[in-house]
């Protein structure tokens, strides 16, 4: 980030920024309610952390993040509450660690940069269940290298929420191409915040370890021909280049959950969001944290602010995700699969959610029309002995759907 920029960007908060932030808020609550839940040290890495506040007094995200964390932790009943805050700032490390002041728990404000410091800062915190925030400014610090690297060390749990602006990936792109954006695509696109001033500095290398693929050239290409006779070529390549990060990410972690967030007064411009996890129970809890935001920002959308839901109908249907995953698991030959193991799944071929309870819900209406079977374990309830009819997994209870 350019001085000019870095400056521009902290002074006042915009509602880019406060959705991102938003997101982040809701779902560190169920999280550090499950994760200490659990048991291990809990770690929570904030990695293009800021200044702390922005210039017009609003938190950004490492206040956002202490005062969540703190106050899921003076709710919980854990035995163990060993949880420490990192963050990583290269320009504003100093104010930062003014404005955090001296919380316990602060585990260490580090000055420097994301791709210098991420990686020894994660093989120190190897053993624990780690939560990264990765929310750079524009996309060329995503290096696909370093996210292998940190995946082949040892944590109980991990997760991360990463911010990839695909719209300055597609700029980028089409500037080492030296192909011109068409005036349509940029002025759907001009609310970004992005590092645009930098992109005379791309290569090809570069770019291919953003993907980790270099099939973008030949979306480039495809968009450099349609352009002229497709006014949404635009709008598809970026969709397109989305979908190659996504492909990446779901080629390293078990589930990758996509999260638009879209601007409804000026257009359609949009960032994307990427949950990923390798366990079920992050992907549910994450699926189901969006899902219960909805009706609020059903709300906001209609005052033509941000949302994270502004998605085209073909998209936004997730009953037709759940049949698209039953029918798919009865092409595989899949015999049975546990709830929670679908449950996640579903939560990551989706790209407007339901909360858990609607996705049983609706399961539980198939069952009834005879659409799906279930095993249940215990099969009869221990007081009556009756036929169990529950929808939930754990202490003592296991539910396998039959496509």
């Amino acid at each position: 980030m350019t001085a000019k920029s870095n400056e521009v960007f902290f002074g006042k908060k915009k509602q880019w920024s406060e959705i991102k932030d938003n997101l982040l808020r809701c779902y560190l609550s169920p999280y550090m309610n499950k994760i200490l839940a659990h048991g291990g040290p809990v770690r929570y890495v904030d990695c293009f952390a800021g200044p702390g506040r922005f210039q017009d007094g609003r938190d950004g995200s490492p206040l956002i993040a202490v005062k969540e964390i703190r106050e899921a932790v003076g709710r919980s009943h854990a035995s163990s509450k060993d949880v420490k805050l990192y963050f990583i700032e290269k320009e504003h490390a100093a104010e930062l660690a003014e404005v955090l002041g001296r919380d316990p728990l602060i585990g260490e404000v580090i000055s420097g940069s994301f791709e210098n410091e991420i990686l020894p800062l994660a093989k120190r915190l190897q053993n624990s269940n780690i939560f990264c925030y990765i929310d750079p400014f524009g996309v060329k610090v995503l290096d696909s290298k370093l996210l292998e690297e940190f995946q082949r060390l040892r944590f109980n749990t991990v997760e991360m929420l990463i911010n990839f602006n695909s719209f300055g990936f597609f700029r980028w792109a089409c500037a080492h191409e030296h192909i011109q954006i068409d005036k349509e695509t940029n002025e759907e696109f001009s609310d970004f915040d992005d590092d645009s001033d930098q992109v005379v500095d791309a290569t090809e290398e570069s770019l291919n370890r953003i993907l980790g693929t270099s099939e973008w050239k030949e979306t480039i290409a495809r968009y450099n021909r349609e352009k002229s006779r497709n006014r949404f070529a635009g709008r598809e390549a970026v969709d397109e280049i989305a979908f190659l990060y996504w492909r990446f990410l779901k080629d390293r972690f078990k589930y990758v959950l996509s999260i638009k967030i879209s601007v409804k007064q000026s257009g359609k411009a949009e960032y994307h969001m990427f949950f990923v996890t390798r366990h079920e129970d992050g992907a549910i809890l994450m699926g189901d944290s969006m899902g219960k935001r909805e009706g609020q920002m059903q709300n906001i959308r209609e005052g033509g602010q941000p949302t994270l839901f502004d998605v085209e109908p073909e998209e936004n249907n997730p009953y037709d995700v759940i049949d698209h995953v039953l029918e798919d698991l009865r092409k595989k030959g899949r015999s049975r699969i546990h709830l929670k193991e679908f449950e996640a799944i579903a939560y990551t071929y989706m790209t407007k959610f339901i909360p858990e309870t609607d996705l049983k819900k609706y399961l539980k209406t198939l069952e009834d029309v005879g659409r799906i079977k279930v095993d249940r374990y215990p099969e009869t309830t221990p007081n009556t002995g009756r036929k169990s009819g529950f929808w939930e997994e754990g202490r003592g209870k296991s539910l396998w759907i039959i496509p």
